[in-house]
């Protein structure tokens, strides 16, 4: 694939192939990421996407009919605000919402910049943060009343599991805290109410819990991206993309390409296809020894000869090592700086 050392010798490339190009084109060409996939080599296929993509985008712009008005199209975001903007102002009308509002908030809701330090007050009212356990008990006392349940529990119980409740929220910095809470307390009947907001508008609980105390809406994403890392004898990532049915399918792979560049670092080829049959045919053949493997490889396969069985053993480990790490990843640290976050506005307009 042709390599191009900038932006602008890229455009020159594919104006002299297609025609001069509007502005308004060549961005939508950046936006979609046709531009930024052949500058940076990922796909071999991606300059021909890019020409292909600029002749339709080409075509498109100049049909448009006389005597008619363009149709300004709204801003990505735009029904999606308003969507959480209505989703919030029936969540608000909610018994259990307009019940927390009621009871600890009499003096009307909080602005952002003072939800921290409400939360911290309640925090030291509440008392100490409580430690839970998860145990087992004889199935004599699955019946017990749950009132009683403390009598069910006889000494020597087998503690499975310990752990504490923790509420998480957003202050005016739209920094995301957390701390340990009391079972039973203010803040404990705060994590309820945020999360049966947050299952109900399908938005981040910490969020959630931010609308209960200011009422600013919880922005509810038409994708949500989670991304997981494992580690063990190799180190490989995932995403996760959780879709509205309202997304355009070149949105879903605008998402997805957003958050590769974020994780991976450098380049990667995958293994040619000749390359991996090479590998599934050692895999048949394990007890061989490599000259044997060689030379039944050469055999079998006239027109991809190995020269020597050393070449032979050096392209199966490199591509071993390729299939089993998959694309070089940045680390933990490198990704969090590149990650980007949700501006909440304050006075509720965009």
């Amino acid at each position: 694939m042709k390599r191009f050392q900038s932006e602008r010798e890229l455009r020159q490339y594919v104006e002299k192939r297609v025609g001069p190009l509007p502005e308004g084109v060549w961005d939508l060409l950046k936006e979609d990421q046709y531009v930024s996939e052949v500058l940076l080599g990922e796909y071999e296929d991606s300059l021909s996407a890019l020409l292909k993509r600029a002749k339709r985008l080409k075509a498109v712009t100049g049909r448009t009919p006389r005597g008619k008005a363009e149709r300004t199209p709204p801003p990505p975001d735009a029904s999606w605000y308003i969507r959480s903007r209505l989703l919030a102002m029936e969540a608000a009308r909610s018994p259990l919402v307009r019940q927390f509002r009621r009871k600890y908030l009499p003096d009307g809701l909080l602005s952002l910049q003072e939800v921290t330090p409400w939360i911290e007050a309640r925090a030291q009212e509440d008392g100490p943060p409580s430690l839970c356990a998860l145990v087992e008990i004889s199935k004599e006392h699955l019946t017990a009343d749950k009132l009683r349940l403390a009598e069910a529990i006889p000494a020597g119980t087998r503690v499975v599991r310990l752990h504490r409740e923790t509420l998480e929220w957003v202050d005016g910095d739209n920094f995301q805290h957390w701390r340990f809470i009391t079972v039973g307390g203010v803040l404990h009947f705060l994590q309820t109410t945020a999360q049966w907001v947050a299952d109900e508008l399908d938005c981040d609980l910490a969020r959630a819990v931010t609308f209960v105390l200011t009422d600013i809406p919880p922005l509810v994403s038409p994708i949500t991206v989670q991304t997981a890392y494992h580690y063990g004898a190799y180190q490989w990532a995932e995403v996760t993309l959780r879709v509205r049915a309202e997304v355009s399918p070149s949105e879903v792979a605008k998402a997805y390409s957003q958050e590769r560049m974020m994780l991976v670092k450098g380049k990667w080829r995958p293994p040619t296809f000749q390359t991996l049959e090479m590998v599934n045919f050692r895999l048949n053949h394990l007890t061989m020894t490599w000259q044997d493997c060689w030379e039944a490889w050469n055999a079998a396969h006239p027109d991809k000869q190995y020269p020597s069985p050393e070449r032979m053993r050096r392209d199966y480990h490199r591509a071993v090592k390729c299939i089993l790490e998959g694309v070089p990843l940045r680390t933990y640290g490198e990704y969090t700086e590149c990650m980007s976050t949700t501006y909440i506005p304050e006075d509720g307009a965009q």
